[in-house]
């Protein structure tokens, strides 16, 4: 019974994962749709005042300023989705390969690889099955007594 327990734990955080990931690209996508709409702006704006003999002064830092921030977002929830997946982005040729990976799977190239994780000892709550640390009184998932 509890081999099932953690099965259904399991497939319910790799779901959890899934959905996170799906919001994610969407959001990346509504942010790429924003900037893409700024560009256009920008462009029809620029081609406005040069037909017009207009200077280009400060005119669109306004606009400069709202696609780098746009361009930051896209950045982070990138990096966000990522995360989520497991995945990272190779420091020589940009492609995505495994977090833990200590070379390049596309070019070959090194990667910077982060301080292996202390294992923390861990128990099971007796009653649901949760994962708690060693030293525990009681479970964050049913409040069960240690």
């Amino acid at each position: 019974m509890d081999f099932l327990k953690n099965v259904a734990k399991d497939v319910g955080k790799k779901s959890g994962k899934l959905v996170e990931g799906t919001k994610l690209t969407a959001k990346i996508a509504s942010e790429e749709s924003k900037m893409k709409k700024f560009f256009a702006d920008l462009g029809e704006m620029v081609y406005n005042d040069y037909q017009a003999g207009e200077s280009f002064s400060n005119k669109y830092d306004v606009l400069f300023s709202d696609i780098n921030l746009v361009k930051k977002t896209i950045e982070d929830l990138r990096q966000e989705a990522a995360d989520v997946k497991g995945v990272k982005t190779c420091s020589n040729c940009n492609a995505q390969i495994k977090q833990e990976a200590r070379f390049c799977t596309n070019c070959g190239a090194p990667q910077d690889t982060p301080e292996p994780e202390v294992a923390v000892e861990t128990k099971d709550c007796p009653n649901c099955g949760a994962t708690l640390e060693k030293d525990a009184k009681f479970c964050p998932e049913c409040g069960t007594t240690m």
